[in-house]
């Protein structure tokens, strides 16, 4: 897990660019003007706390599990 953890977060680092520069260069807009690091780390964040409650919603024990049976009715 000690050598995943540093990988993981370059990684997720570089999406989260790689997702800004795709946003805003539809805008034609050069976004590394404006933004600053606390900024990319704070959208990789956002992305990572959907992806986690995602995961958490749907891996919830089905058995009379109310909120899973609003999902699948």
């Amino acid at each position: 897990m000690n050598k995943i953890l540093p990988i993981l977060s370059l990684y997720i680092l570089i999406l989260s660019i790689f997702y800004s520069m795709g946003y805003w260069n539809e805008f034609n807009v050069n976004f590394l003007e404006y933004i600053t690091l606390n900024e990319i780390v704070l959208i990789s964040l956002k992305s990572l706390v959907v992806f986690i409650v995602t995961t958490v919603i749907y891996n919830v024990p089905k058995k009379n599990n109310q909120f899973q049976k609003y999902l699948y009715s």
